[in-house]
Parts: C-alpha cells; sequence; structure tokens
C-alpha cells in the first residue's frame, strides 16, 4: 500500500490528489486509513516505475458499486473462499 496526499480538488466525479501511482494501479481503491471505507478508484494519473514519485492523480467516485462487488469478491477469495462458490458479478447494475 503506498500513501497518497491530501485531496486538493473534489468534483462531483472526482478527486485530485498528488500520490504515488505506478503502471498497474488503474482501478486500485483510495482507502481512508481512518475508516477502511473505500473514497476511490484510481482512473488516470501520471506516473512512472518509481513508487517514491508522486504526481497528479485522479481517482473516480461514481458508478463505484460494480467495483465494489469486484472487490468484495477479491476479499473473499483472499480469505479462502473459492472463485468457483462466488457468483458472476453483473456490471450492469
Amino acid at each position: 500500500m503506498r500513501r497518497g496526499g491530501p485531496i486538493a480538488e473534489v468534483s462531483k466525479r472526482a478527486f485530485h490528489v498528488e500520490a504515488s501511482i505506478c503502471p498497474g494501479d488503474s482501478g486500485g481503491p483510495a482507502v481512508d486509513r481512518t475508516s477502511g471505507e473505500i473514497l476511490g478508484v484510481i482512473s488516470q494519473a501520471l506516473m512512472d516505475a518509481n513508487p517514491d514519485t508522486r504526481e497528479h492523480a485522479e481517482f473516480t467516485r461514481r458508478r463505484l458499486r460494480p467495483v465494489f462487488r469486484v472487490f468484495t469478491r477479491a476479499q473473499a477469495v483472499v480469505d479462502g473462499m473459492s472463485p468457483a462458490e462466488l457468483p458472476p458479478i453483473d456490471c450492469r447494475q
């Protein structure tokens, strides 16, 4: 887990922050350190392969319900459930 900086700007759809984002991080969650709540998912950023570089990053805030379903199922697999036991995800909802 890499730490970001303070939120610099908030809009209806996104928030912007100076954060360390590397290739492959797209779609990853921004998590509130206190509550554990997912605040958004990374949608675009200036990035390089260095985890110490902090650049402008945009996190999407809208239409996260399908993403939460993916994270919930991923956590179930981490906790030991077989992927074959999980129902399919309907992202149209």
